[in-house]
């Protein structure tokens, strides 16, 4: 996804030093990456959803969400996907980018998307984090 691809410095940015999970949306607007309130139980705040919903009316729509599993795995989890879709259909249609971070740096990411009348999400993309800082396809 282009839009992840342009914004990936800002993301990692945002995730890079944080100990809590970190969530947002990334945008085509400036700036391009919003980051999102988060409760004690991971879930985005009333603030957070009624700025993203905010963004989407002023015509600066989410291009995709995004949030990081702390010392966790690049994999949707049962929690993530239960948010995705609590009736078995997705809630939103953007992708989800999944970051998982070691020792507060983010190590690897993927994105999922869920296509319309699919059973489930899947993975389109997958990237890893080497020692010097370099991304590539894992």
């Amino acid at each position: 996804m282009i839009a992840a691809a342009i914004a990936w410095p800002a993301i990692v940015r945002a995730v890079d030093g944080q100990a809590a999970e970190v969530a947002g949306w990334i945008s085509a607007a400036t700036p391009a990456v919003a980051t999102a309130a988060l409760t004690d139980a991971g879930a985005w705040t009333d603030a957070a959803l009624l700025a993203m919903v905010a963004a989407a009316r002023a015509g600066r729509p989410p291009l995709a969400l995004f949030h990081s599993h702390p010392d966790g795995r690049v994999a949707l989890s049962p929690a993530d996907v239960a948010a995705w879709a609590p009736t078995g259909a997705p809630r939103w249609p953007w992708p989800m980018l999944v970051i998982a971070t070691r020792d507060r740096r983010a190590t690897a990411a993927g994105l999922f998307a869920w296509p319309a009348g699919a059973p489930a999400p899947r993975a389109v993309a997958r990237l890893r984090r080497d020692a010097a800082d370099r991304w590539s396809a894992a």
